[in-house]
């Protein structure tokens, strides 16, 4: 079985892999130019589920996934995650993704700056 490690930066998402865990092959930047806060590998499905939070300068914060371990990227047309109107409050960054329970395969849960908790039913598509 093959290890991923992800790499959160400034300039993007970099995933390494290896086999032996001696010699990597690493790939990126996805989702280039957005800063990566927080990755969350969903291993409830098949293959597994990658979550990003990062923010992009001109975008704000998201979450992007990927169901094929970031050969592809789904990215929000739409701000997936932010606070309500009526509070005046601004989401700053993803800064936690979680897996809900083993029954509950499409729920994750985003702590964000400030400090406040989201739940998502879609797997992370909104929050």
């Amino acid at each position: 079985m093959d290890t991923l490690l992800a790499i959160g930066t400034r300039k993007g998402l970099f995933l390494a892999r290896s086999a032996d865990r001696l010699s990597w092959n690493v790939t990126g930047p996805h989702l280039p130019m957005a800063e990566v806060y927080a990755v969350c590998v969903d291993t409830r499905h098949s293959p597994p589920r990658l979550l990003v939070g990062a923010s992009s300068s001109h975008w704000g914060p998201s979450v992007s996934t990927s169901d094929d371990l970031g050969e592809t990227w789904q990215e929000p047309e739409q701000a997936p995650i932010a606070f309500p109107e009526d509070t005046g409050a601004s989401l700053e960054r993803v800064w936690q993704l979680v897996p809900g329970r083993a029954d509950e395969p499409d729920v994750v849960f985003a702590g964000t700056q400030p400090s406040a908790l989201f739940r998502s039913a879609d797997g992370g598509k909104t929050l």
